[in-house]
């Protein structure tokens, strides 16, 4: 201390902490010696100094550990609902195919060359035009985006109402003749530009509604959260995942609790895997998991009693792998609650890339 009104100012401070408090008549100098140059503060200054040092503590980059005790993160609430994803790939099927018949001309298949020939009746007497190399280019990205949007809509409402799959199917036709420009094809659906554009909005306005009066478009929004097997074990403390501001649901795939099973034995990683199981049964006594319990806060726990038949998932996915398990459980999720979100928690690179061949949402557990 020096007297009452000033103590002494000590440790390293930024020079233009210095410069600040100096310009406030708050810093003096109060000796020099070959060990340095020490201040004195007034009151005054060390609640200003005080102030400095919490705006340079914000200033500072977090730890992983502070970033897990600090404030939640919205990783979950950002994701889209997978009929926010649906809407968006129709919009996109619309968009491209309008852009090819942009490029477009209609021609009648057997023209009246004023020969007195017989004309010849055909279900389908148009034709297209020859198409330029960007035409060609443009017809790439519609039937890209068209299939798309069919394989994974097909897939939504086989899952909800298989029944109302042969309507989508039956719109479908008149898309396809927009991008299929072989000599076998059927060619357009109407004589003229105009016609064709109106059954495309026609057919998509339909295939659209199909998918927006499903059962499961209509079932209350949540978040579901679907970790693989490596994102538990590198943090079981599921409780404590930074989850925003909206209740989540985390739900653990059959594929995951038998490879947790699996890796019990494991000296390595044993011990997790053995917590997190009996996390899992002690779960139970707070009700019945296949619906799901609360664990803490807007935090629920489920459990999934059915492997998935890999039914309306994509022919790329392969049975026999064990992440591709996963995913597919994940998608099955996706499919039959197509008003919530569901986020798939991993690590791994390669499902992270299949995650997002599947329009999947996903978020790297380390980021948690």
């Amino acid at each position: 201390m020096w007297g009452a009104q000033h103590r002494e100012l000590t440790g390293r401070r930024k020079p233009e902490d210095f410069a600040e408090l100096r310009a406030n008549g708050d810093l003096r100098q109060a000796r020099k010696d070959q060990t340095g140059t020490y201040y004195a503060i007034t009151p005054a200054g060390l609640k200003r100094r005080r102030d400095m040092a919490k705006k340079s503590e914000a200033r500072a980059p977090a730890s992983p550990a502070a970033k897990k005790a600090g404030p939640p993160s919205a990783v979950f609430g950002s994701a889209p609902s997978r009929l926010d994803v649906l809407r968006t790939l129709e919009t996109e099927t619309r968009t491209a195919l309008e852009a090819v018949l942009a490029v477009s001309s209609v021609r009648e298949r057997f023209p009246d060359d004023g020969s007195g020939r017989i004309v010849i009746i055909t279900p389908h007497p148009w034709t297209w035009g020859p198409l330029s190399p960007d035409g060609q280019r443009l017809i790439g990205v519609a039937r890209r985006a068209l299939d798309a949007w069919v394989e994974k809509a097909t897939g939504a409402i086989h899952a909800s109402a298989h029944e109302r799959v042969v309507d989508f199917v039956d719109e479908q036709t008149r898309l396809c003749r927009v991008v299929e420009r072989s000599s076998q094809s059927d060619g357009p659906s109407a004589p003229d530009i105009p016609g064709v554009l109106r059954d495309v909005h026609e057919a998509l306005d339909r295939q659209l509604a199909l998918v927006e009066e499903l059962p499961s478009a209509h079932e209350p929004a949540a978040t579901v959260v679907v970790p693989d097997t490596n994102a538990l074990i590198y943090d079981p403390a599921i409780e404590t995942w930074n989850v925003g501001t909206e209740p989540i649901v985390i739900t653990v795939l059959p594929q995951v609790i038998s490879e947790l099973d699996g890796k019990k034995m494991d000296t390595a990683i044993g011990e997790k895997a053995k917590g997190l199981i009996r996390r899992f049964k002690e779960f139970d006594r707070r009700g019945d998991t296949l619906v799901g319990v609360p664990i803490v806060g807007k935090v629920m726990f489920r459990e999934v009693a059915v492997d998935s038949a890999f039914d309306g998932a994509p022919s790329w996915l392969d049975k026999r792998n064990a992440d591709d398990r996963i995913l597919a459980g994940a998608l099955e999720l996706a499919q039959r609650e197509i008003s919530s979100r569901v986020v798939l928690v991993t690590r791994d690179r390669n499902m992270q890339n299949k995650a997002r061949r599947l329009s999947l949402a996903y978020v790297d557990a380390e980021e948690l």
